[in-house]
């Protein structure tokens, strides 16, 4: 593999649980691809499609400011 591709699961070593500590509950996998891409400003992903599923995007949904202005497109939360 090249320099700067990120490899999400490996099969020589178990995956973290999906949530950790008290309070979280954004999937580990998730702060770890913003904390690279917050690092790491150069660096591309490959395949994140895979992660999208129901329950991921339940959480994106609920993690929303409901309160929040519209954006550039002007769609509100209703």
């Amino acid at each position: 593999m090249g320099k700067g591709v990120t490899v999400i699961g490996s099969p020589q070593r178990p995956l973290a649980p999906d949530t950790v500590g008290p309070g979280f509950d954004e999937p580990t996998f998730l702060r770890a691809i913003s904390t690279k891409a917050g690092t790491a400003k150069a660096h591309r992903f490959q395949n994140l499609y895979q992660h999208l599923n129901e329950e991921l995007l339940h959480h994106a949904w609920r993690s929303l400011n409901k309160k929040g202005a519209p954006g550039v497109d002007k769609v509100t939360i209703a």
